[in-house]
């Protein structure tokens, strides 16, 4: 009867004892569960970090081409206004002298006329 006794107790202290290594199981499953989710959410995170980091990245240089293109349009302007500003000095140079040209041609038909009207006056009188 002891003998009995005695194996139910140790079959009870078995049972307890499979009953905690079964929750510690469940514990210790759930803690794996939540490390794993922890671990994908690390992953996107991390994912979403160098998703972010590349397109930072092309829009940099992005930046870059259009700044370089922006300096090579800005350059060819400036050569142009250069070569449009050199090419105005010339045409009002030109103008310059064929209004010198003009009025003096002007002064000198105007002369010739007065000298015409003289000539007819003294003609006449």
């Amino acid at each position: 009867r002891e003998e009995v006794q005695l194996k139910s107790q140790q079959a009870e202290t078995s049972n307890l004892n499979l009953a905690t290594l079964t929750a510690e199981i469940a514990t210790l499953r759930e803690r794996k569960e939540s490390a794993e989710a922890d671990m994908m959410k690390s992953r996107e995170d991390k994912n979403w970090q160098n998703d972010l980091v590349a397109e930072l990245q092309r829009s940099l240089e992005s930046e870059k081409e259009l700044t370089a293109d922006l300096q090579r349009c800005m350059s060819e302007l400036k050569e142009e206004g250069s070569k449009k500003s050199e090419s105005l000095e010339e045409t009002l140079l030109k103008v310059g002298a064929l209004t010198a040209t003009v009025e003096a041609l002007t002064r000198e038909r105007d002369e010739a006329k007065s000298y015409q009207l003289r000539e007819e006056e003294k003609s006449n009188s």
